[in-house]
């Protein structure tokens, strides 16, 4: 993400809070270019600095949960796998949403 600082008022808001940036305020933009179809495909994101902190700050703190082994795995998902030569799933394994171990 490029940091800028907002040379004018800007008509894009932050896509996490929404909010506006005035003259002078900083803000994070990354830019996404790719070619799908034969067509040429762009967007960007634009984050104000406060929402990039916290997103940073909660990223670490997953990756640190995780690696602590504290998970007591609160929410399972079952996961579904075809049966080989039929169009039929079945109940393959239960993973923990969170942590994404088998349980």
């Amino acid at each position: 993400m490029n940091r800028k600082v907002a040379l004018r008022k800007l008509k894009n808001h932050c896509i996490c809070c929404n909010k506006s940036f005035a003259k002078g305020d900083i803000y994070y933009r990354k830019r996404v270019v790719f070619k799908e179809f034969g067509e040429i495909i762009t967007y960007e994101y634009i984050v104000c600095a406060r929402c990039k902190y916290v997103n940073e700050r909660q990223s670490e703190r997953q990756k640190r949960f995780i690696d602590s082994g504290k998970c007591h795995h609160p929410i399972t998902d079952t996961i579904w796998t075809t049966i080989a030569g039929e169009a039929v799933k079945e109940p393959s394994h239960t993973e923990c949403c969170i942590c994404g171990k088998h349980v």
